[in-house]
């Protein structure tokens, strides 16, 4: 399994578990109004064979510039806006390359983006992300 945008690669050996979660057209009018964007998302739960911990992120520069791992519990706090002493580790692509480890206040996270630090997490993926907390329990 490959993922052209978090990079998250594993041995073609391994048991890796996919379910689609759901489909999310996101579209808009380019800056000069001479053209619509417009795209298919589809968002797949995926039961990786290792834990988080155990899996290194590898970041496509042209495509994300920061990910994070977020615990189960957090989704919750961070679709209900739930403000108080929660951190999340965040990991940004440098100049040179490099990863970058930080953390910083999980209300960062709080959408939809831009939020007032301009972070936050896009509609579509929010909308993922209720759908997850519904339909799955850890």
């Amino acid at each position: 399994l490959r993922s052209d945008k978090s990079g998250a690669c594993f041995h073609k050996d391994e048991q890796i578990q996919a379910e689609p979660l759901i489909f999310y057209e996101s579209s808009f009018v380019a800056e000069d109004w001479n053209f619509l964007r417009q795209s298919m998302i589809v968002y797949y739960v995926v039961k990786l064979p290792v834990s988080c911990t155990e899996t290194a992120m590898k970041m496509q520069p042209s495509e994300v510039d920061s990910c994070a791992w977020i615990a189960y519990s957090d989704i919750k706090n961070i679709i209900d806006h739930k403000k108080g002493s929660f951190e999340v580790t965040v990991y940004s692509i440098q100049k040179d390359g490099s990863i970058a480890e930080k953390k910083m206040p999980l209300e960062m996270l709080f959408g939809p983006y831009p939020n007032k630090w301009n972070e936050g997490i896009a509609a579509g993926h929010l909308r993922a992300l209720e759908v997850f907390i519904k339909s799955h329990s850890c």
